[in-house]
């Protein structure tokens, strides 16, 4: 009874938390130099959404001449996206053959860029117009920023489901943990930094835990970074179940290979940072459990169901379908424990990339 209780209530506390949105002001103040900027993005098999990237970066309202786009082309990319952005003739863009690893590829970035700030997007970032103004204006005061994420193909009710879960974890970790901490965790993608910093930093191959690697890099070496609204950009979402759980695997045995920089953090606030990103991520896995616990069950379908219906007023969307999601973080929370039977194995790390919308 006591295991049950204790399960239950660190299971709800999260989803009440959620019950509130959480506003942060975007308006920022204007900007009196403009550093020279470059963004860097690296692709695989791209070809359906490469080119709304591009064209979202080049119609940012930075000035044009302070800016440049360097694409570093994964080696083993098969499709038509160099062909496609050979059609773009705007001499800020640059595509450069790279290797097969995206963390290397973002160094290899570094090294051809000319820009003193540079920007890591992923290639289905599209960001708005403000952004590259904004994270100038943030890195006047700090060494790095991270931005915000939303969506723009939550079309399907499991785009919508994928939706929710990743609003989930950026307003428990970046609205709140990192807000009251006032830290920052990269995610590998929507993120600038000061070039004379980032260019220290030796890329790792390792494609399972690069970001927290690059984010206990920075904390270590006592750089200020910080999670703000602002820098936003809208991102794809797994639109099919098998997409949804094989993601979350891929995502989670990374978070497990992160855990060794618990012990590497040197700043505590880092480390119970570290500590609630873990616990986010293990929410499907907490739900899922409590399935097993008919007491648990009927509060975790009321409590988890609480984003949902956050979700709907907010989007005036009112699909009773969507109240369905506590079923949805239990199928994610089997992906949760294949990640960890994976990782005490040793079974090798597969990337699995799910298929992005079309060009529009």
């Amino acid at each position: 009874m006591i295991f049950e209780t204790i399960l239950l209530i660190i299971t709800i506390i999260p989803f009440i938390v959620l019950a509130v949105p959480k506003k942060q002001n975007r308006n920022l103040n204007k900007i009196d130099k403009y550093p020279k900027v470059s963004i860097i993005i690296s692709a695989f098999n791209e070809e359906n959404i490469i080119l709304n990237t591009i064209n979202r970066i080049l119609d940012s309202n930075y000035p044009k001449d302070k800016l440049e786009i360097l694409v570093i082309i994964d080696k083993k990319t098969t499709d038509k996206t160099v062909k496609l952005l050979k059609t773009i003739k705007n001499k800020k863009l640059k595509v450069i053959l790279g290797k097969n690893s995206k963390s290397e590829n973002i160094g290899i970035g570094i090294k051809n860029s000319f820009g003193e700030i540079i920007g890591i997007y992923d290639a289905d970032c599209f960001i708005n117009k403000n952004a590259i103004k904004n994270a100038v204006k943030y890195l006047e005061d700090n060494d790095g920023v991270i931005g915000r994420y939303y969506f723009i193909n939550e079309r399907g009710l499991i785009e919508k489901f994928s939706a929710i879960s990743l609003i989930q974890e950026s307003e428990i970790m970046d609205k709140r943990i990192c807000q009251l901490l006032d830290t920052a965790i990269y995610y590998g993608f929507d993120a600038f930094f000061k070039k004379k910093i980032i260019e220290k930093y030796s890329f790792p191959k390792d494609v399972k835990s690069e970001s927290m690697s690059l984010s206990s890099w920075l904390s270590n070496n006592n750089f200020k970074i910080i999670s703000r609204e602002g820098i936003d950009c809208n991102i794809t979402v797994a639109s099919t179940l098998r997409d949804n759980w094989k993601q979350r695997e891929r995502w989670f045995r990374g978070v497990i290979g992160s855990m060794k920089h618990f012990f590497i953090f040197k700043n505590s606030r880092m480390k119970i940072t570290l500590f609630f990103q873990h616990y986010t991520q293990n929410i499907p896995l907490l739900v899922l459990i409590n399935l097993f616990f008919v007491p648990n069950l009927f509060f975790v379908l009321i409590f988890a169901n609480i984003l949902p219906l956050r979700y709907m007023l907010e989007k005036k969307y009112y699909n009773p379908l969507l109240l369905l999601y506590p079923l949805y973080l239990a199928f994610l929370g089997t992906s949760i424990i294949s990640a960890y039977i994976k990782e005490i194995f040793g079974v090798k790390f597969i990337w699995h990339k799910y298929e992005r919308i079309k060009n529009e």
